[in-house]
């Protein structure tokens, strides 16, 4: 698999046929080479294909793409003009490891993610309460008005504070005006977060 990098030319068509073909015609003109073009941007799957077409290989290319209503995979058959669909099953679910890799990217030195659930009694709880009509909306509301204007960098719609910055920030209130949370999403946060019940937590809660 070939990394064929485009920065700052993502809308550029004619950059991007360039860059493909000169990527291309570095693989031997007797192997067999294909184009999957699930993601991207339509501008680049447009020039891409048009790229690989251009080129007159034998064989010709292979174009392959994943269509995600149906999860199949779709290869289009240049030789007898027509499209050939396969079932995308695994027997298990990619890991966010191989995911990644299919990206060209991996994890951050030293910043792989938590393998062990957070919280895991809240999250099934609150995912019970997201579930009845309006709550999720109010959680929201109350999320981006109390939460986003104390803990993130620059109000609501900013990047949240460093984590000693969130560490030190002592209460949030929950009857945050015009918002108050609701009586039972009060007691998850009472019986799984707040630190006057789990003391190693930093956060306090004032009703």
């Amino acid at each position: 698999m070939l990394d064929a990098p485009l920065t700052g030319s993502e809308a550029d068509g004619f950059e991007i046929a360039r860059t493909i073909v000169g990527y291309a015609n570095k693989i031997n003109s007797t192997e067999k080479i294909g184009l999957h073009y699930t993601g991207g941007t339509k501008t680049m799957a447009a020039h891409a294909y048009r790229a690989f077409l251009s080129l007159n290989r034998s064989p010709k290319p292979v174009f392959s793409y994943l269509d995600s209503r149906t999860l199949r995979i779709c290869i289009d058959d240049l030789e007898n003009q027509q499209t050939r669909m396969f079932p995308a099953v695994l027997d298990k679910p990619p890991s966010l490891e191989t995911i990644l890799a299919l990206h060209n990217l991996e994890w951050k030195k030293g910043k792989e993610p938590q393998r062990q659930p957070i919280a895991k009694d809240a999250a099934i709880a609150f995912a019970e309460i997201h579930g009845k009509s309006g709550m999720g909306e109010i959680w929201r509301k109350w999320c981006q008005q109390e939460l986003g204007k104390k803990l993130k960098k620059g109000g609501e719609n900013s990047l949240w504070k460093p984590e000693k910055d969130l560490e030190s920030h002592r209460q949030l209130n929950l009857q945050f005006p015009p918002v108050a949370v609701p009586d039972n999403m009060i007691q998850v946060l009472r019986n799984c977060l707040d630190s006057s019940v789990v003391p190693q937590d930093n956060v306090g809660l004032v009703e």
